[in-house]
């Protein structure tokens, strides 16, 4: 057992900055799945709750207050050496409905901040933050999509207007359920330059898969991916989590968690974009009195209480990206996201070993729901292994990836962790952090290979 002590900036009762010493506790262990050991270490830190009346508007005076300096602004973020943060007290004048009780959104420099620190502060705890200064140094070719503050049309009319791109209608308000199309991108930058895209939104580009990777370098702080390492590495792939976004001034994505519950990162390249977050804890808050379906657009004004009744529970996070700001979107944090101006992003799912377990819980009640749609088939003599097999095959359809291949992925990541251990010269995408990548362990069924849904 050893502690590692950080100094951390955090809230204490008054809602100021206070600095303190946190320890975290890390314990290794190892276990083998087929002839290969995942090295493990877990790892606990306390959070600071905010007081109740922090709140956070997008247009009202925010007021920074930081080492006993205070400063006011309005609509941009308050810039600092250390992480910081906006907030504005209550006003008991405003409404709800534009008023929202949150946890604040820390705020980092990318320049200055370490992969050591983004990995204890954000993705151990599983919590968001923007990052500024992004994409000077690792986006400096797609830098180049914008002109001043506007979209380059005819730079990316004549690199790529020939490629064809998937639209969405944006005219329905539940996420995945609008109408798409392919286009080519020279017709669709036609309609958002003309003015005449309405809520159009080119979503899911798989940019990188396309055109290759020269056209920007992934952050440090999310190389370690796992997710598109396996995709880049499998036989016959033809796709990645990896995407391109453009859209015009309001157009938008509703509320949803990211696919298997991974981690998300979002670079703006152009333009300004609204997120409103929801912590994985307010899930049931945000959904229908049957707990089924989540509210869409969490800014209407007309909620239904009778349908949504404890949405007025939920507290939100708000924050505005700008141009060469990055947000790192946490596993299970619910978002909405909406464009302000005509806005490109690039964005990527992810997942590494500080939220693999997320992912596998993710993927046993995936596989446990598919196994209920089918019982009817153990009626007919579909038993035992082939039972299982054709609920592997139905998830696979339905959720892109199954159990038995997630497994696989883990074995293939494990191997690679281990060749790069033994060879002391080579460093993996994380950098000096990489050991840290690997500190919430798997669950033993996860490599367990004879039990569990992803038997085969």
């Amino acid at each position: 057992m050893s502690a590692i002590s950080h100094w951390l900036v955090h809230w204490n009762v008054s809602g100021l900055y206070v600095l303190s010493v946190a320890g975290v506790n890390t314990r290794m262990r190892g276990y083998v799945a087929h002839h290969a050991t995942l090295v493990a270490r877990y790892c606990a830190m306390t959070v600071s709750p905010l007081p109740e009346s922090v709140v956070w508007t997008g247009d009202a005076a925010m007021t920074t207050e930081r080492e006993g300096v205070s400063a006011t602004t309005k609509g941009s973020a308050c810039r600092g050496p250390r992480r910081t943060r906006r907030y504005c007290t209550q006003d008991a004048a405003s409404s709800t409905a534009s008023i929202w009780r949150h946890q604040a959104m820390d705020m980092e420099d990318a320049a200055t901040l370490s992969y050591e620190a983004f990995c204890a502060r954000y993705m151990a705890r599983n919590r968001p933050v923007l990052l500024r200064n992004v994409t000077d140094q690792w986006f400096p070719r797609a830098a180049q999509w914008r002109d001043g503050r506007r979209i380059n049309f005819q730079l990316l009319k004549a690199q790529y207007g020939a490629a064809e791109a998937p639209v969405a209608s944006g005219d329905v308000a539940e996420y995945g359920a609008e109408e798409r199309c392919t286009m080519r991108l020279g017709e669709y930058l036609e309609l958002v330059e003309t003015g005449a895209a309405g809520k159009r939104y080119l979503k899911d580009w798989h940019f990188v898969h396309a055109f290759g990777h020269d056209i920007y370098e992934t952050p440090p702080f999310f190389k370690d991916d796992w997710l598109n390492w396996w995709w880049d590495h499998k036989e016959k792939s033809e796709s990645d989590y990896r995407f391109v976004y453009l859209g015009p001034a309001g157009s938008w994505t509703p509320l949803h968690h990211d696919v298997f519950r991974s981690y998300s990162w979002s670079v703006n390249v152009c333009g300004r974009k609204e997120w409103v977050f929801y912590h994985p804890d307010d899930e049931m808050k945000l959904k229908d009195r049957f707990g089924q379906f989540v509210l869409p657009d969490v800014t209407a004004e007309d909620v239904d209480r009778e349908k949504y009744p404890h949405f007025h529970e939920a507290k939100p996070v708000y924050v505005i990206q700008e141009t060469g700001d990055a947000i790192f979107i946490p596993s299970g944090w619910y978002h909405q996201v909406k464009n302000l101006e005509d806005t490109i992003s690039i964005n990527h799912n992810w997942f590494n070993g500080y939220n693999v377990r997320e992912l596998w819980g993710f993927f046993k009640r995936e596989y446990a729901a598919v196994e209920h749609e089918l019982e009817n088939l153990k009626e007919i003599g579909l038993v035992g292994r082939e039972f299982v097999d054709q609920c592997q095959l139905v998830m696979l359809a339905n959720t892109g990836i199954n159990c038995v291949e997630f497994r696989e992925l883990l074995y293939a990541k494990a191997n690679d962790l281990l060749s790069q251990r033994e060879q002391p010269g080579i460093k993996s995408s994380g950098g000096q952090g990489r050991d840290r990548s690997v500190q919430k362990s798997v669950n033993d069924d996860v490599v367990e290979p004879h039990t569990g849904p992803h038997a085969r």
